[in-house]
């Protein structure tokens, strides 16, 4: 099973719907009542306290107003899982929760951003990334007008709860110059508003994270707020039918490091 993390956006709230069935009929023959618990990272420890239970074939929306006085207000990430034992408040790294699943597709929630009139949400989960990792992505999700704001989310949660920060540079992929340099932290909903890039609508831009991997989200929105759009992207590699896809993605790392000149680390 996998943690469900609560977004982040500015002047927005953030909402994450679990769901206690599963996305298919054949892996499991029945569902049975689960613990809803939210998981959070002081820097040197993760928090873990249970916020009750699930009936079989029921869902429940957590948002932030919810956890008011549970969690702290400066929390890089909020997670929230379903199980059926409870999980220790205290643990030096993050609970692996190994109780139910399914593969295909993986049990998934649904996790949201709310204004006052308008919402958007996808279905997602997310696993812990290991340490010694990079990301690739392509942002082909931008929207331009004066009254849109584009933003690029970026997830991040490790094992360990200490923090670290690395560096998000985002390039041009036809002319393969670097526009901008982000810093991003690990265990964080990352929020980089992208606006304020100069590029057109005939621009394609990369995403580079040379030392940390996590989740890429591309949010837009009208400035007041009344219209959004909330999109994933997945990694290039998972665009193949046939082969190992991990194999895949290491070569198309490779190949497009490279071109940015953006070493591929060990």
């Amino acid at each position: 099973m996998s943690y469900y993390p609560l977004l982040k956006a500015p002047k927005m709230a953030g909402w994450t719907t679990l769901c206690n069935f599963p996305p298919n009929n054949w892996e499991l023959n029945r569902v049975s009542q689960c613990f809803v618990n939210v998981t959070w990272s002081n820097g040197n420890t993760w928090n873990t306290r249970n916020l009750g239970v699930l009936r079989p074939n029921a869902k429940l929306t957590v948002s932030e107003k919810d956890l008011v006085g549970i969690v702290p207000d400066d929390t890089g990430i909020t997670l929230l899982s379903l199980t059926k034992n409870l999980i220790p408040e205290e643990q030096g790294e993050l609970p692996h929760l190994s109780q139910f699943s399914t593969l295909m597709p993986a049990w998934r929630a649904s996790l949201g951003l709310s204004s006052q009139t308008a919402q958007a949400s996808y279905q997602g989960e997310i696993d812990p990334f290991p340490k010694k990792a990079s990301l690739l992505c392509f942002c082909p999700m931008l929207q331009f007008s004066e009254d849109i704001e584009n933003f690029l989310i970026f997830i991040n949660v490790e094992k360990n709860p200490i923090g670290r920060v690395d560096c998000i540079e985002v390039f041009d992929a036809c002319r393969g110059c670097l526009i901008e340099k982000y810093p991003v932290s690990n265990n964080t909903v990352n929020v980089i508003p992208l606006s304020d890039i100069c590029v057109t609508p005939d621009d394609l831009l990369v995403v580079v994270c040379r030392g940390m991997a996590g989740v890429p989200l591309f949010l837009a929105r009208t400035k007041d707020l009344s219209c959004m759009t909330l999109e994933h992207t997945h990694p290039p590699g998972s665009l193949t039918v046939h082969g190992e896809r991990w194999r895949v993605q290491k070569v198309l790392k490779e190949s497009w490091f490279r071109k940015l000149n953006a070493e591929l680390p060990n």
